[in-house]
């Protein structure tokens, strides 16, 4: 998470890493571990507000 934490926050990811990135966050977020390490851990790192509403949203859509 963190590699993909500082990819989205350099902003000068090429679209199609960022693609990338985003589609590796989408496929983590259908793992029910994945949702429930996110929903304890995420308040631990050092995260960005945009970051953590993206996984959010992610995390969201595949919840049961």
């Amino acid at each position: 998470m963190y590699r993909y934490h500082l990819m989205l926050q350099a902003r000068s990811v090429e679209p199609l890493e960022y693609r990338r990135a985003i589609l590796q966050i989408e496929r983590l977020a259908q793992v029910p571990g994945f949702r429930s390490w996110w929903s304890r851990q995420r308040r631990y790192f050092e995260f960005d507000l945009e970051f953590c509403r993206i996984v959010d949203k992610q995390v969201t859509a595949y919840a049961p």
